[in-house]
């Protein structure tokens, strides 16, 4: 098997036309949902292209539709060529490619049929079943992030508890632990991050 990102608009017409075998001809989507604004060259979103040796069997895409967040979108495989790991190694190479990117997440809208197959790639259902085109689809994502960042974090939390502790106990002030976390903040770089309720300042401590 072998991925590689569609070049030209002559790739990304071989995409669809896989997605029009599986998507419009199996299932039944109108052609007029399937094929859309971002089927185009000139569009903000990366096409990809599934290879059985020299045979076109698959496709997805991806596209950022808020920051730091990846949108998986037409995922398909050729019905011959399914149940044989392509969709998992799909999938691996998403990730990666997210990852490379700089992306902290990946969305994506399964068919209902298939939560079970994302879950086993580590994705969660975010929603409940919603039609589209047709079809009961639920929202998933996944975080991500290198292991280097994950381990960051982790450091990170454990001094901000290590904080939390002290001011409990009044070993330091409201002040002290202000200025601490301020300064914990931006020496391990968390800036960015430390909007999430998980690593602010506990409301509750006076």
């Amino acid at each position: 098997m072998n991925i590689v990102i569609a070049k030209n608009q002559e790739d990304i017409d071989r995409c669809l036309e896989i997605r029009k075998a599986v998507f419009v001809k199996e299932q039944s989507v109108p052609l007029e949902l399937e094929a859309d604004e971002y089927d185009f060259e000139s569009a903000d979103c990366t096409h990809f292209m599934i290879f059985d040796e020299d045979r076109l069997i698959g496709t997805y895409r991806i596209i950022c539709e808020k920051k730091g967040e990846a949108h998986f979108q037409r995922f398909c495989i050729l019905k011959d060529f399914r149940g044989e790991g392509y969709g998992r190694a799909a999938l691996r190479e998403a990730e990666n490619f997210c990852i490379e990117k700089g992306y902290s997440k990946i969305t994506l809208n399964s068919q209902c049929y298939a939560i079970g197959f994302y879950e086993r790639s580590g994705f969660i259902v975010v929603s409940g079943a919603f039609n589209d085109a047709g079809i009961p689809h639920t929202a998933m994502e996944k975080n991500i992030e290198p292991e280097e960042i994950r381990k960051k974090k982790q450091l990170f939390l454990s001094q901000k508890e290590l904080l939390d502790t002290f001011l409990l106990k009044g070993a330091i002030s409201k002040a002290q632990y202000d200025k601490s976390y301020g300064d914990l903040v931006v020496k391990m770089g968390m800036v960015d991050v430390v909007s999430n309720t998980e690593l602010e300042p506990e409301k509750n401590i006076n």
